[in-house]
């Protein structure tokens, strides 16, 4: 329980920290590109809920490539 109401607090923390960067657009932007994940797992953690996780969704995007690549170097 207490870690839930950790995640709550940085979610919130997150929140109106990104009000008070609104008018830097670079730093906006790499402020979303980072609280992003960290919203979506921590929303993911809090209410218990199973959605995909960013390792299912790198093996999506990279897992074929990947296996490509892995059978082109066995020998």
């Amino acid at each position: 329980m207490t870690e839930k109401i950790i995640i709550l607090f940085i979610i919130a923390f997150l929140y109106f920290d990104f009000k008070a960067i609104k008018k830097e657009k670079k730093l906006k932007r790499i402020y979303l590109v980072l609280s992003v994940p960290a919203v979506y797992l921590g929303y993911s953690f809090v209410f218990g809920k199973n959605l995909p996780n960013l390792d299912e969704l790198f093996y999506f995007l990279f897992g074929p490539i990947a296996e490509t690549v892995i059978s082109w170097l066995k020998v």
